[in-house]
């Protein structure tokens, strides 16, 4: 760990300190960052998982090339909106509770239409998180970038 992290983790465990009364307190903090960062983790991986940067420039690309004269129907339009819509999205959430250092954890993790979906973070069926939390930690300790928690998930 370098010295900024360490320095920004004692500072956030001191903040803490002076909240929490109890151990269970602490406890309580603790799994609400792992829960927070693990869904987040989640979601940038349904983002990956369904290329939504790709889309959304597709369909501002296809919205500027299709403009459409008046004398043509209005049901022309409403076609091309559902041509240039994804066949699959996000499609709800599920819970899933997860066992870790600090005690269970229920996440709501993101689901897509065609259930080809497959966190790498939490693998489908997977209950237990072996040395999650200190990396947990040390993440929100620093405020890493989407890219610097990737490096760290794969770490693990």
């Amino acid at each position: 760990m370098d010295a900024s992290l360490t320095q920004r983790a004692q500072e956030l465990a001191s903040e803490i300190a002076f909240q929490a009364k109890t151990v269970d307190d602490l406890n309580g903090l603790m799994r609400l960052m792992m829960k927070s960062a693990l869904e987040r983790m989640l979601n940038t991986e349904m983002d990956v998982h369904l290329d939504h940067k790709r889309l959304s420039l597709a369909d501002a690309d296809s919205a500027r090339g299709s403009a459409t004269p008046a004398a043509e129907s209005t049901a022309a339009p409403i076609r091309e909106s559902s041509q240039r819509r994804p066949t699959n999205r996000r499609n709800g959430r599920s819970k899933k509770t997860v066992q870790g250092d600090l005690g269970k954890v229920t996440l709501d993790t993101p689901r897509d239409r065609d259930g080809t979906f497959e966190p790498q973070v939490i693998p489908k069926h997977q209950r237990r998180l072996s040395g999650f939390d200190d990396k947990i930690l040390s993440l929100y300790a620093k405020g890493m970038t989407t890219r610097d928690i990737e490096e760290i998930v794969r770490e693990l």
